[in-house]
């Protein structure tokens, strides 16, 4: 599950929209909802 630098989950508000110009609003999916760092250890 976890590489030797550990993982990480984000969840967005909105569904990635796949635009090239990731400065556009809401292109890689708004404000995010929930981030996990998962390390294993």
């Amino acid at each position: 599950m976890c590489d030797k630098d550990g993982t990480v989950y984000v969840n967005h508000e909105l569904e990635n929209q796949y635009l090239p110009d990731l400065l556009q609003k809401d292109a890689l999916g708004g404000p995010r909802i929930v981030s996990v760092s998962i390390v294993e250890g």
